[in-house]
């Protein structure tokens, strides 16, 4: 759809009457009569999802490029099917932009709407502080979070901690998840431990465990 520019405009009340008249119909089937064939503006249907048949003369709703569409809530509500519409209130699809990269900085969702188990300690800290604009919707309830998860397809952001957990693939992959990883030099936690010398001989077969196995930068 092309901008219209106002170094490129003609006042209305100059355009002679056969040409106001023509702007209020069509020029074909879902195109408007514009002040030249650069001006056209496309108008599609919907109203939940966008619709443009493949030809501008067609009608041919078989024929048309592909979209996500989604039912109008009065149709929905037809249904009498109050499962269906939670089902179909949570089915994003991958279309969000995030979801085609395989990695994001805490800057690029900044904005964005989250759904975050109410649990997550110190990292709560992190990602308000970080991901600047953003909204956080904090789930207490864990099986209604799982809910959510199942139906939909909602990206994963993840530490390399979190997705070395066994609980992650669990919970998110089986259900075609899209995993993201966040790679962020804030996207850390220091730890620090300290024991008595006395104890040495207990902790360093612990520390040495840790730097072992914890999760590497992916």
């Amino acid at each position: 759809m092309p901008h219209a520019s106002p170094h490129h405009t003609t006042p209305a009340h100059e355009l002679s009457l056969e040409k106001r008249a023509a702007l209020t119909s069509g020029a074909d089937a879902w195109h408007l009569n514009g002040l030249s064939k650069s001006t056209s503006y496309i108008i599609t249907d919907g109203p939940h999802g966008l619709r443009k048949a493949m030809e501008n003369t067609s009608m041919d709703i078989e024929h048309s490029i592909p979209a996500t569409c989604f039912p109008p809530a009065a149709g929905m509500a037809s249904s009498w099917n109050p499962g269906l519409v939670r089902e179909v209130g949570v089915a994003i699809d991958n279309f969000n932009p995030l979801a085609q990269r395989t990695s994001v900085t805490f800057a690029d969702p900044a904005g964005m709407d989250f759904v975050v188990a109410h649990d997550i300690g110190p990292w709560r800290a992190v990602i308000e502080e970080h991901i600047p604009g953003a909204h956080f919707l904090y789930q207490q309830d864990l099986s209604a979070l799982e809910q959510i998860s199942k139906y939909s397809a909602f990206p994963f952001f993840y530490s390399n901690l979190t997705r070395s957990l066994r609980m992650t693939d669990e919970r998110f992959m089986p259900h075609m998840r899209t995993a993201v990883s966040i790679a962020d030099p804030a996207n850390r936690i220091d730890f620090y431990a300290t024991f008595l010398c006395d104890n040495r001989r207990l902790a360093l077969p612990i520390q040495q465990y840790l730097a072992q196995h914890w999760p590497r930068e992916q």
